[in-house]
């Protein structure tokens, strides 16, 4: 069911009923429901945290020159969704190991999934 239910009968409602299915609905009950929306929300996360944080590189200050206004959005979009781990690298010992630095942002993604997820799925519930 690809359809978003009708805003006069549910106007409470934030997500639309697309996430049914993949929020753990009778297709997909219990467990294999509950890992199918946090692996989702993961990979949202992470995906758009690294894009966001790859459009943020700008290396025109090497050159001199002002970052563009689209790569100052995406550092600040980036900083916000690598919380709390950009803050928790500042005490890493420098320098640190890849992995270790690897296994600090797909902790982050985890932890934002499962926010993600819990949100989700405590608006997407029918009153």
């Amino acid at each position: 069911p690809l359809v978003v239910a009708s805003t006069r009968a549910h106007s409470h409602r934030i997500v639309p009923r697309v996430l049914g299915n993949l929020l753990g609905s009778s297709s997909c009950p219990g467990y294999v429901g509950y890992m199918k929306a946090f692996t989702f929300c993961f990979l949202l996360h992470f995906g758009v945290f690294m894009v966001l944080f790859l459009v943020g590189l700008d290396f025109s200050g090497i050159d001199g020159h002002e970052p563009s206004w689209v790569s100052r959005v995406a550092g600040a979009l980036a900083s916000v969704l690598g919380q709390p781990a950009l803050y928790l690298a500042r005490f890493l010992p420098s320098p640190s190991p890849d992995a270790l630095e690897w296994a600090l942002l797909v902790s982050n993604s985890l932890l934002w999934a499962a926010v993600l997820w819990a949100l989700l799925r405590r608006f997407s519930t029918s009153d």
